[in-house]
């Protein structure tokens, strides 16, 4: 699992593949992060 993105010249690269509890921790990390941000609004 990862996320890719298309570049200009069509090709898809791989920047981030972390094994996965790492990308749960990530995926926590980012909720966590959003749910702090969004309370001064």
């Amino acid at each position: 699992m990862g996320f890719a993105f298309q570049m200009e010249e069509g090709k898809e690269e791989k920047i981030f593949c972390p094994p996965p509890h790492d990308f749960q921790k990530f995926l926590d990390d980012v909720i966590l992060d959003f749910s702090i941000f969004s309370n001064f609004y």
